[in-house]
């Protein structure tokens, strides 16, 4: 028979973070199901497509994935990523899906039979069975999102309004070319200057960096792009996340500069060019973390253990 990719996820992985991805066959597959902790993944259970899980996967875009589901169930969902399509069956007993599962590695790009389609209008779906490698770089793309992030726009939105409003309605006694020149100093000063001086900081610190960092799984790596050292979250001291302020009306609320100290003496440093900081937030949840609002100049560079 032939082999599929079939992958878990458990109950604190993120969309997209799934574990022991390889391929096997579908005798490989019933016993990976068959040994997978459903009942200790039960608890404090929120139903998701993004929930503990085994899932399949062939080389055309289609999914199938067998998850816990309300009352003790389980729920199989059926995924067509050409056609952004998902489809739901709900079982009572684990023996039966088995059959669904053996549908799938005769036919898998064919909705198996009693599967119902799934409004889901709205919805990322492909996040939740796509295998994401969680590896943050600095490229050309995030520097460009990172410069037109939310904060920024608002804020250079709000300096063009001025702008118009001086030019519509000019103060009375002030040369107009003096007003705009006045407006343009003062924007620099409160954060488009201080914005485009954190830039060049981050982007120094930053740049040829690379950070694999998931939610669920039990090490990360981080170096450089042509090398990169695995460390345990278990051997982190503490986590210092620097930011000025979490409010969007921040001009300057998209930087923040981190630091992971670990047991051994070493200091890890990168900042929210790398990451952006509701990402890094969210996977550093459960792990020491101390977050201080100040100025978000970022530390010098990476320390290593002594």
């Amino acid at each position: 028979m032939i082999a599929l990719t079939s992958k878990v996820q458990y109950k604190n992985y993120e969309p997209g973070e799934f574990a022991e991805i390889q391929q096997r066959t579908y005798e490989a597959t019933l016993q990976l199901i068959k040994n997978y902790p459903w009942e200790k993944e039960h608890d404090h259970l929120v139903v998701d497509m993004t929930t503990p899980s085994v899932t399949l996967q062939d080389d055309n875009g289609s999914y199938l994935k067998l998850g816990l589901y309300y009352n003790h169930k389980f729920v199989l969902y059926y995924y067509d990523a050409g056609n952004d399509d998902l489809y739901l069956k709900s079982v009572v007993t684990l023996e039966e899906s088995f059959p669904y599962v053996r549908e799938y590695f005769n036919n898998p790009e064919q909705v198996p039979d009693g599967f119902k389609f799934e409004n889901t209008w709205f919805k990322e779906k492909a996040r939740h069975f796509a295998t994401n490698d969680f590896c943050y770089t600095v490229d050309e793309r995030r520097l460009r999102a990172f410069c037109f992030s939310f904060s920024n726009i608002v804020y250079f939105g709000f300096g063009l309004v001025l702008l118009f409003s001086l030019a519509t309605h000019p103060i009375k006694g002030l040369h107009p070319l003096l007003a705009v020149l006045l407006l343009i100093l003062l924007l620099s000063v409160m954060g488009g200057g201080i914005q485009i001086l954190l830039l060049i900081k981050y982007y120094a610190i930053d740049k040829n960096k690379v950070l694999i960092f998931s939610k669920g799984k039990k090490t990360f790596y981080y170096g450089t792009e042509n090398e990169q050292k695995e460390y345990l979250k278990q051997d982190i001291d503490a986590i210092e996340i620097k930011q000025s302020s979490n409010s969007g009306k921040n001009p300057i609320y998209d930087f923040a500069a981190y630091k992971i100290y670990m047991k051994d003496g070493t200091l890890l440093t990168f900042t929210s060019l790398l990451m952006p900081y509701l990402d890094f937030e969210q996977k550093v949840s459960g792990l020491p973390v101390k977050e201080k609002k100040r100025f978000p100049w970022p530390a010098a560079g990476t320390i290593p253990a002594t």
